[in-house]
């Protein structure tokens, strides 16, 4: 700063303006000492005058190519001694002068003669073009005045495969012919070609010729951030490329509009070097005339943003760079590099981008640049790409076996696990994934019903054997039957031929080939079956199993451990309630003997020697095992015992060791075939699921004849049955009228019981609404007045409650007692008209009965009050038990006039008991010692299943002979209705255990 006043500092380098490079010349505005910083643009024939002093610090910045990082680079290094001399002959040109050399005679003395020549330090693919293009043969042979080294022309030949212009280094391709033509840098030259064919040529030449020539905007030192400002208006979003666009069609907009004059003042203005720009128009005019001469046409259209940077890729593929996980840029052959930061993306930092040039200086720079998108490099030149295949499989989708494909370019990856055909990659291994996947596997016709490329029935034939051999050792629980899927495997391999790689290709020649074998893709059984399995028949292991009227689908299953292991039982919902509890205990005839010897291994030593050796135990009784709902277990017990065996406690079985096979696994299913739930535990599956069953039923009523708010019969007929599909089976459901009090409903239930017992209210609930003048009149007149406690053993109703009773038993005793229910109107009608004339009648006779019994039930709480001695307990608790069984919940609806009209005498027998039992309390004991076995089993039985009530007319008949009995033991003066005793009921509950083994 002390000597800035002194001094005037011009600057000089080749990218300064015109006018700026002229204020070296102009001595008129001289101010104090001129020094002059110029690069080595001084070493040309350039003369300042009255230069004295030239300072040599014996450096410059060369350009050079390197061949191994294919780059230029712009290195500073040591001038050469011709260089030096040059410098010095700078100064004293008009006078005496003086040199001052920053380095020593000895340094100097030892540097080279001359500067490297340009052919040593660019890249020869545009000599080689022209060579091969003039035939001059080959290029290593070529008399050259500075002989390059070879490794530079095989770096020109890469860039010239590169670019396509070679082949194999011997000839020029058609591309590289028309290459040779274009007077431009090869790179550009392929720009042009490129643009013709995307329809973009118009742009590509300006960009084309801008990279020809210097940049035509200048940066001034003092004044960069007015340049840049102005330079800012011509930039593009995304591409600097498309920004020399811009400032063109800007130029020349002016140029038509301003003089020359105007437009070289414009320039200036704008910081755009008017003779860059002349120069720039000459470049373009000279392509455009090169690129009519090749047969090249420009677009009338504009160029989309593709079309250009597909046409630019072109010419640099090895320009192209991506960001990696660091964020930084990754280009070609592994080599860092930054967008420069003069660049309009330097701050954006696109995933991809493309570069005009690569310069190394002090770092890496990617000059011109633009996004693109990795796919268009794909189709420029694919023999540069290099393509990894994986994880080849069957896509039954587009009948091809496809592969993941990744595309590399100079070590970039293009595109990455992208699905491609691998039949044309890899034929044979293609053609054994086909076989494989496809016919082996299965994975051709996931659905032969549907499938349109092909009839199907070769592979319907062979997948049903399969499925036939697998489901037979499921069944066995072996997997010792199918032959391995390589034998399956070798009969296709032995018949396809060895070019068919995918479906279509497959069916076409199966279409011609069955022409003449039509059985030739059949495989036989025996093929496919190590042995015969004649064990393995469908009376050991059937698919379905018919209990009365309801068909079970079985399926089998061998994986241990799985939920799905052994015999599963396929349930439509609305079947689950018509499973019977036991028989599936029994699982099929081909299981029923090793259940049986794992059962007898489950039992303590104590027992389980007497049957030693056990298999041999089975084989003996196996004959008398007969499938039915009884417990195995207890039938197991019966027959060991039947054969001289000591019998079996019931405690002694333990089920609970078995494996889990050897227990049916239920799989419920809806509607549509959906699981609903799934378990070995049947008792607790229908617990589970008793609400989903219900209305499951009530969905497919209300799809079919599901009636509501009835109040007359005018339905037309009642069905007993009615049936429907549900899970691949036929479904029998019981169509019932349902009381719904001021109306009536017909909907399914689930059993004949249930539907019964739900018609026969919903049938009272009918005729109520037919004869409601006769109701009206009983609800009024009915225990008018009456004094009588009906407060019997805990039911504690009101009047209206009784009367409603007593109206129930009424109807059911005219109307259902002992009458067919209506099916139809007319049956229903006749019904009405035969009873209806006499409810008034049994209404009073049912209400002359209620106040007896409840006169008889006061005397007896009368007597249990006086019989308080602590040894008449158990005679009191008796009877207690006896009453509640009498006076249970609407005991006079639900008891049958037979029975309900003996309700005095069996009280009466009460009372004597009582009235006895001071004297005879002991002989009172010694009878219920008998007795008390046989109401224990059927109260523990209606405690456990309260339904069991309306289960059979033997279990009714069992129920009301128990009170006979008690007469019979306890007040033999009253006399019973038939004979009865105490080995008489206990044949009776054998015959309950025949008939329903759950009774026990």
């Amino acid at each position: 700063k002390s000597l800035g006043a002194h001094l005037d500092v011009i600057p000089l380098y080749a990218r300064l303006s015109l006018s700026e490079q002229q204020r070296v010349f102009d001595i008129s505005k001289r101010r104090g000492t001129r020094v002059v910083l110029a690069t080595n643009v001084a070493e040309t024939s350039l003369t300042v005058p009255g230069i004295r002093y030239v300072i040599d610090s014996g450096l410059a910045r060369i350009s050079r190519y390197s061949f191994r990082s294919k780059l230029q680079r712009l290195p500073i290094e040591p001038i050469a001694r011709a260089s030096a001399e040059q410098r010095k002959g700078r100064c004293g040109r008009i006078g005496p002068g003086i040199c001052v050399r920053l380095y020593s005679a000895l340094d100097f003395a030892q540097r080279p003669e001359y500067t490297d020549p340009e052919i040593l330090r660019t890249n020869l693919a545009a000599v080689i073009l022209q060579l091969l293009a003039l035939r001059f043969g080959a290029v290593d042979q070529f008399p050259f005045v500075d002989v390059p080294d070879a490794r530079q022309i095989s770096d020109g030949f890469l860039l010239l495969e590169e670019l396509g212009a070679v082949h194999e280094r011997s000839a020029l391709s058609a591309s590289g012919k028309l290459l040779a033509r274009l007077p431009v840098d090869p790179r550009i030259a392929r720009m042009l070609l490129a643009a013709n064919q995307h329809g973009s040529l118009r742009e590509v030449l300006i960009i084309a010729s801008a990279l020809s020539i210097q940049d035509p905007r200048e940066r001034p030192a003092e004044k960069q951030q007015a340049a840049d400002a102005m330079h800012r208006r011509f930039q593009v979003q995304d591409s600097d490329f498309l920004a020399y666009v811009k400032l063109w069609d800007y130029v020349e907009e002016q140029r038509q509009a301003l003089s020359q004059n105007q437009l070289r003042k414009l320039c200036e203005r704008e910081y755009l070097s008017y003779l860059r720009v002349r120069e720039w128009r000459d470049v373009h005019h000279q392509l455009k005339l090169a690129c009519h001469e090749v047969a090249l046409r420009e677009n009338e259209q504009p160029a989309s943003y593709e079309s250009i940077h597909r046409a630019l890729l072109a010419g640099l593929l090895s320009h192209i760079a991506t960001l990696d996980e660091q964020r930084e840029y990754l280009g070609a052959r592994n080599r860092k590099l930054r967008i420069f930061p003069g660049s309009s993306l330097f701050k954006k930092s696109p995933k991809w981008i493309v570069a005009a040039e690569i310069v190394e200086t002090t770092q890496v720079y990617a000059r011109t640049v633009a996004m693109i998108d990795p796919a268009w490099v794909l189709g420029i030149n694919d023999e540069l790409l290099q393509r990894r295949h994986s994880e080849p499989r069957w896509h039954a989708k587009s009948g091809r076996v496809l592969a993941l494909e990744t595309v590399t370019l100079y070590g970039l990856v293009i595109s990455d696990k992208q699905r491609v055909h691998f039949g044309a990659i890899d034929p044979v291994q293609a053609r054994a994934i086909f076989i494989r996947s496809a016919l082996v596997a299965g994975d051709y016709l996931p659905n032969v019903a549907s499938d349109r490329r092909t009839g199907g029935e070769f592979f319907a034939h062979n997948r049903q054997l399969v499925t036939d051999i697998e489901n037979m050792e499921d069944k066995a629980r072996r997997r010792d039957i199918l032959a391995d899927e390589e034998e399956l495997f070798r009969f296709y391999d032995e018949r396809i031929p060895a070019a068919i790689v995918s479906a279509r290709q497959f069916e076409h020649w199966r279409k011609r080939a069955e022409v003449q074998q039509p059985r030739l893709l059949f495989i036989e059984r025996a093929r496919l079956m190590r042995h015969a399995a004649e064990t393995i028949t469908e009376v050991q292991f059937p698919d379905r199993i018919e209990i009365g009227d309801v068909q079970f689908q079985l399926q089998y299953h061998f994986e241990p451990g799985h939920a799905q292991d052994g015999v599963n039982v396929i349930v439509p919902i609305a079947l689950l309630n018509r499973v019977p509890d036991n028989y599936f205990e029994w699982l099929v005839p081909g299981l029923l003997r090793d259940k049986c010897i794992a059962l007898l291994k489950t039992l303590p030593k104590q027992w389980r020697k007497q049957f030693v050796p056990i298999p041999e135990t089975i084989d003996r009784i196996f004959s008398q095992l007969r499938p039915s709902d009884k417990p195995l277990q207890q039938a197991l017990t019966d027959i060991l015992h039947a054969f001289g065996a000591e019998k079996i406690p019931a405690d002694a079985w333990r089920p609970q060791e078995l494996d889990a096979f050897y227990r049916a696994n239920f799989r419920v299913l809806d509607g549509n075939g959906e699981l609903l739930g799934q378990g070995r535990d049947l008792v607790e599956l229908k617990q589970r699921l008793r609400a989903p069953m219900q209305q499951s039923l009530q969905r497919e009523a209300a799809h079919g004849f599901q009636r509501t708010a009835l109040q007359r019969w005018d339905f037309g007929a009642l069905p007993s049955t009615y049936r429907f599909d549900q899970a691949g089976v036929t479904v029998t459901a019981y169509p019932a009228l349902v009381d719904e009090r001021d109306s009536v409903a017909i909907k399914l239930m689930e059993s004949p019981a249930a539907a019964q017992q739900q018609t026969e209210c919903g049938l009272i609930r009918l005729l109520q609404l037919q004869t409601a003048t006769a109701l009206k009149y009983l609800r009024k007149e009915l225990l008018r007045g009456n004094t009588v406690n009906l407060q019997l053993a805990g039911v504690e109703q009101k009047r209206e409650d009784w009367i409603e009773e007593i109206l129930e038993a009424t109807y059911r005793e005219l109307f259902i007692a002992g009458h067919e229910l209506p099916r139809n109107e007319a049956e229903f009608e006749a019904c009405l008209q035969q009873g209806k004339g006499a409810i008034t009648e049994v209404a009073l006779r049912y209400e002359k009965l209620l106040t007896i019994i409840a006169e008889q039930f006061s005397r007896i709480r009368a007597l249990q009050r006086q019989s308080n001695e602590p040894a008449w307990s158990a005679a009191i608790e008796d009877i207690d038990q006896q009453l509640s069984l009498l006076f249970r919940s609407r005991f006079i609806a639900a008891t049958p006039w037979q029975w309900l009209q003996h309700y005095p005498r069996y009280l009466q027998a009460i009372a004597q008991r009582l009235e006895k039992l001071r004297g005879f309390y002991a002989r009172d004991r010694e009878l219920s010692r008998d007795f008390a076995p046989l109401q224990k089993q059927l109260l523990e039985l209606l405690l456990r299943e309260p339904e069991r009530w309306f289960a059979s007319d033997t279990l009714r008949r069992y129920r009301w002979l128990l009170e006979e009995l008690r007469v019979s033991l306890f007040a033999q003066g009253l006399r019973t209705l038939e004979p009865v005793s105490v080995k008489r009921l206990r044949d009776l509950w054998q015959q309950l255990q025949t008939e329903h083994g759950a009774y026990t």
